[in-house]
């Protein structure tokens, strides 16, 4: 139930996040919490774990990602060389306007907004599951790399002929079962 934009643009799902998650490790100060989300949403996971650390709070100990959408930009080669076999992006122009009203005045490189551009030093373990037909797949691809190339636990998943966010089929398409279990049973290892 976060704020949305139009109405609400950067900061306030980012600060809705975050102040929930504070809440819980404030009432369950002992309880290991992970985050996940899929798409925009995987982005807040992201972004929140960011400021998180900005603040020098205390961490998720997990995250787990679902075709996480990282460059707000959108200048990974994905977001046109798949757009032909992404039914759910077929062209770039809603997620060019999507971001625009998301950032509102701020600039899409902000890396609370487009988290690729972010410096990462310490993370906790990630996994994340794309779609190899997404136009997302590079924003998956490479900020797993920055995850890898700063020593973080970093476990990425291309699932062939998929396509953006198709974990909506949980129950009706077998790879959509299969990767929410995959991140379900990740997440409860780094939550024991």
């Amino acid at each position: 139930n976060y704020r949305l934009c139009p109405e609400h643009p950067f900061p306030a799902a980012l600060t809705d996040v975050v102040e929930t998650f504070l809440i819980l490790k404030e009432r369950n100060p002992n309880q290991a919490i992970a985050l996940s989300g899929d798409s925009a949403g995987g982005n807040l996971a992201i972004t929140a774990t960011l400021q998180l650390q900005q603040q020098q709070h205390i961490l998720p100990n997990a995250l787990g990602l679902m075709c996480p959408w990282t460059d707000l930009k959108m200048l990974n080669p994905s977001h046109q060389t798949k757009a032909a076999v992404d039914p759910y992006f077929p062209n770039s122009e809603r997620l060019i306007a999507s971001a625009k009203t998301y950032a509102g005045q701020e600039k899409l490189s902000n890396p609370l907004i487009s988290p690729q551009y972010a410096k990462i030093m310490s993370f906790p373990p990630v996994m994340t599951h794309a779609g190899e037909f997404e136009a997302l797949h590079d924003d998956a691809a490479l900020f797993h790399q920055k995850l890898i190339d700063a020593g973080i636990e970093s476990h990425l998943e291309v699932f062939p002929a998929m396509w953006h966010v198709w974990q909506h089929f949980a129950g009706l398409l077998p790879e959509a079962t299969d990767s929410l279990e995959k991140i379900a049973l990740f997440l409860k290892s780094k939550l024991n």
